[in-house]
């Protein structure tokens, strides 16, 4: 992207590979490679489609890296951008869920909510691995606070949906969450 001069690709490739080095555990390399793609994007002229999924990788980076209150704030950023442009974009609620669960004295009944809240919307928009990612969460969730039921047996079911793709890392968190038994 850099030797031939595509701005847009060599900016995307730059927070792609700034979130990928924070996901390794290389968190400071991964937050000034996201930053530095962030002061890339931030001269293009691009469809605003792609900002709100720009913000949430930088969210996610900036509470790798311990920022939670900036990735709330990106966060908010990014669902009202998406609200205004596209519509509820559920994984932005996963992802807040995610983020409010890392702070010190989280309110886990808020991100029980959340959790929830992902679920309905990612089945209204028809995102069925954002659904098995919120659900097999608010499955941990509740077996953390020993709730009964945990809401294993709608994970069963819906993991029964995936018909392929059985060997991809949500899909293997949902099978031993419900300890292989997936039949």
């Amino acid at each position: 992207a850099g030797a031939n001069d595509y701005a847009i690709w060599l900016t995307l490739s730059t927070i792609l590979e700034g979130a990928a080095n924070s996901g390794l555990g290389e968190t400071e390399a991964g937050l000034a490679l996201t930053e530095a793609g962030i002061d890339l994007y931030q001269g293009l002229t691009t469809p605003p489609v792609f900002w709100p999924f720009l913000l949430s990788l930088r969210a996610t980076v900036h509470a790798r890296a311990g920022s939670l209150d900036t990735a709330l704030e990106l966060l908010d950023e990014a669902t009202e951008i998406g609200l205004a442009t596209s519509g509820p974009l559920p994984w932005l609620e996963l992802n807040r869920a995610d983020v409010i669960r890392l702070l010190p004295e989280p309110d886990l009944r808020q991100v029980e909510r959340l959790y929830e809240k992902t679920i309905d919307a990612a089945r209204e928009t028809k995102l069925a691995m954002v659904e098995l990612q919120a659900t097999t969460r608010i499955v941990e969730l509740r077996r953390q606070l020993e709730l009964v039921p945990d809401g294993s047996d709608r994970l069963a079911t819906l993991y029964k949906t995936f018909e392929s793709g059985h060997d991809e890392p949500d899909l293997i968190a949902a099978s031993d969450l419900l300890g292989g038994d997936t039949s």
